[in-house]
């Protein structure tokens, strides 16, 4: 597949691990729009999660500590592959960020006092080395911050820290989005929280600009849909305004409380796409939506690149691959570790898959060929439960 470039945004291009969650190795590579696949607990979302962790690391409230803290203590990052106390975690990625190559390398381990300890850290803009770090020798303080925290002290770096922080999460769970502030906590934010207050305060322009796009794909959706806004409650809070037509003149109208899951996640996802430049990361996008909807969800996301935002999404809905129209590039396979064979789970880009590729070749829906390649080894034992 040909590069992309988009000037003034980060465009995440390889991510490599060592010893991360539920990988001993694994290299990713991202186009535009990338489909992670495989089944139950393979590990799809700790990969996104290395993506979110870097961001955590760089946002402005963030650090390496809370990131750590955040996902449970370094023991629950590190893979219960690698043993030894000595044992690191390796996070590298390299993107694109105002049409310049960067390449970032971090390497984690615990210090003495049981915490996480920087081992290494690399930073490089296009040939110029911006942090070459050993952090070995350094005092346990030291260790303990990465110098990409310490970015606004270099103007050099804060193109790729803001780049980091253009990262976006998504994880759309109804019961969060229909709440309209919860303390600001940026986890769960990922998840919905503060998504009604994020839409209206977003610029009233741009609100009314979006607003138009995602009712025209509502319509599509939607019987008897007529409009979608978004109101400022007479108690305070922020409100959907979602109205449908019926036999009376006045369009019936509702609120997020009386919406069904799959419409308000529907929503949701339509607003992410809007709202932001930087990377979408999009967790299981398909919850609660019909399979006609879900198929259409990647021409959705190659029009979103059109707009100019890179698409990362983690699914095992596999009618979202019933139509033609894929490139292997696009594909990443994750395939989960067996308790008899007691390797860490691995990760192979469908490029390298002959049959997927005869199917693109053949332009035949990948659909059937996916879900073989990733269906989970037995199945047939959920039937136990009636034993």
């Amino acid at each position: 597949m040909a590069r992309f470039r988009l000037a003034g945004r980060m465009l995440l291009r390889t991510l490599e691990l060592q010893n991360w969650r539920n990988f001993r190795k694994a290299k990713v590579e991202f186009q535009p729009r990338t489909f992670i696949v495989g089944p139950n607990a393979s590990g799809k979302s700790n990969l996104l999660d290395a993506l979110r962790f870097l961001r955590d690391i760089a946002a402005e409230d963030g650090g390496l500590q809370r990131a750590v803290k955040r996902r449970g203590g370094f023991g629950a990052i590190r893979t219960l592959f690698a043993h030894g106390r000595d044992s690191s975690v390796q996070l590298f990625l390299t993107a694109e960020v105002e049409q310049e190559e960067w390449t970032y390398a971090l390497g984690l381990q615990k210090d003495d006092e049981d915490r996480v300890a920087v081992q290494l850290e690399l930073l490089q803009r296009g040939d110029r080395l911006l942090i070459e770090r050993d952090a070995t020798g350094e005092s346990v303080e030291s260790r303990r911050q990465t110098r990409l925290q310490q970015a606004l002290e270099s103007p050099a770096k804060e193109p790729f820290l803001r780049g980091l922080r253009s990262i976006r999460y998504a994880h759309l769970a109804p019961e969060l989005l229909r709440t309209t502030r919860l303390h600001g906590d940026v986890d769960l934010e990922d998840y919905g929280s503060r998504f009604l207050e994020r839409v209206f305060l977003t610029p009233k322009a741009e609100r009314t600009h979006r607003l138009k796009i995602v009712n025209q794909a509502l319509k599509g959706l939607l019987p008897y849909f007529d409009k979608l806004d978004v109101k400022r409650g007479n108690l305070g809070g922020y409100h959907l305004e979602l109205k449908v037509k019926h036999w009376r003149s006045q369009a019936a109208a509702q609120d997020e409380s009386s919406l069904s899951d799959g419409t308000l996640r529907v929503i949701a996802l339509l607003w992410e796409i809007l709202d932001g430049t930087g990377p979408l990361l999009l967790e299981e996008p398909e919850l609660s939506l019909h399979s006609a909807a879900v198929a259409k969800l990647p021409s959705l996301f190659s029009l979103a690149n059109e707009r100019g935002r890179q698409i990362i999404v983690s699914t095992h809905a596999f009618s979202m691959f019933r139509e033609v129209g894929f490139a292997a590039e696009e594909l990443v396979l994750i395939r989960a570790a067996t308790a008899k064979s007691a390797k860490a789970s691995d990760v192979v880009m469908a490029s390298k898959v002959k049959v997927i590729v005869d199917h693109l070749k053949h332009q035949l829906p990948l659909e059937p060929v996916l879900e073989a390649q990733t269906s989970p080894p037995s199945p047939e034992k959920l039937l136990a439960v009636g034993a």
